[in-house]
């Protein structure tokens, strides 16, 4: 076939301990942008390198033109694991393990590209039906492989996370933090946070947030409504 998709994995990355918020602020930008509770977070970055794609030319009825004729579309992955530094030392291993499999996926569904791409109905008539286009079109035309191509990944890592991060899943890494890790598990208020979202991501149960609010009340206050970002919670094991 004249195309040839080479993917390369990468290694698996060092785990950035960094502030919740910058925790948060990854999640937006990589497509979650109402999120709020995020203590840890994998970030595949695709490299996209069309220099050994090589392309043809004609003089066509309406001027100069050009189609793809044969060469490797380079497809580099690079990940970045971060983890909130707001846990307790035990607590970010427990979550850097569970990262760790979001790192597996992603490596993993890059032998999915290949297939993806040359099915894609925008790119399949650039690299299989070798259209030919119009010479002015050519910078426009690496865009929109850029573009479809990272959509492609875009739509598969997401897939992948939602197979992974199920409700289940938080619950056992939660349940084994609480349960093995040794000192109090302190959360740290994100802007947008409230009891009952932090008694759900914890506990899966939304009703569960007086047992967070009896253990702070000290720190909270009489108004279990009134938390402010920044402040450490203390998560009881058990509701």
């Amino acid at each position: 076939m004249p195309l040839t998709v080479n993917t390369v994995p990468g290694s698996s990355p060092t785990p950035q301990i960094v502030s919740p918020a910058t925790v948060v602020q990854r999640v937006k930008k990589g497509g979650n942008p109402s999120a709020t509770l995020a203590i840890a977070y994998t970030d595949p970055i695709l490299n996209i390198d069309q220099t050994g794609l090589s392309f043809r030319q004609r003089q066509g009825s309406s001027g100069p033109e050009f189609s793809f004729d044969t060469g490797t579309l380079k497809l580099t992955l690079r990940q970045e694991v971060l983890v909130s530094n707001a846990l307790s030392a035990c607590a970010q291993q427990k979550w850097i393990a569970h990262e760790q499999g979001h790192v597996t996926d992603n490596q993993q569904l890059l032998g999915q590209l290949d297939a993806a791409i040359r099915s894609d109905p925008t790119l399949r008539p650039i690299f299989i039906g070798q259209t030919w286009q119009p010479r002015t079109a050519f910078a426009a035309t690496g865009q929109t492989i850029q573009n479809a191509v990272g959509a492609i990944f875009f739509k598969l890592t997401a897939q992948a996370v939602a197979l992974r991060d199920t409700r289940a899943e938080y619950m056992r890494v939660q349940r084994d933090i609480l349960k093995n890790c040794p000192g109090p598990f302190v959360y740290e208020v994100n802007p947008g946070d409230n009891l009952s979202q932090i008694a759900d991501f914890f506990y899966g149960q939304a009703s569960a947030w007086k047992s967070i609010y009896n253990a702070n009340q000290s720190v909270i206050g009489n108004d279990p409504d009134k938390i402010f970002v920044g402040q450490k919670l203390t998560i009881p094991p058990t509701p």
